[in-house]
């Protein structure tokens, strides 16, 4: 085993160095968890969590609908690029409506005046109740 002697100062001065690159370390670990690095992944991994194929992916690309960059023919994106995708064509639901395709053929069945009838008891093809389901 070997010893090495060194002055009480330079010591304290080393052991001061070493903390400070401690404290560093830890704060920049804590900054880590608390803000998620914006990672980058593949077309595949890409494809897999949207569960597209890689010909949508490359339409999306054509349209420039998602931004990426490209390496010697290996294309990658960055996570928040995919959930700005995401959020931009998110479709709103609309509260208390429902849309009712009206066929138009003669027995009303299965067109909005066919489902009003049928809520309120009524026939279609009687003209009093017609005037009614109206």
């Amino acid at each position: 085993m070997e010893v090495i002697t060194i002055e009480s100062q330079v010591f304290k001065d080393l052991t001061a160095k070493i903390n400070t690159i401690a404290k560093f370390v830890t704060a920049m670990q804590s900054k880590a968890e608390e803000e998620p690095e914006d990672g980058w992944v593949d077309s595949y991994e890409v494809c897999t969590f949207l569960k597209i194929s890689s010909r949508t992916l490359q339409r999306l690309r054509a349209s420039h609908s998602i931004n990426y960059s490209q390496i010697r023919g290996k294309i990658y994106y960055r996570i928040s690029e995919v959930q700005r995708l995401l959020q931009d064509n998110i479709i709103r639901r609309r509260s208390q409506s429902y849309k009712m395709k009206d066929f138009g053929n003669d027995t009303f069945s299965g067109d909005c005046f066919d489902i009003v009838g049928k809520i309120k008891g009524l026939n279609c093809n009687n003209p009093k109740d017609f005037i009614e389901i109206l």
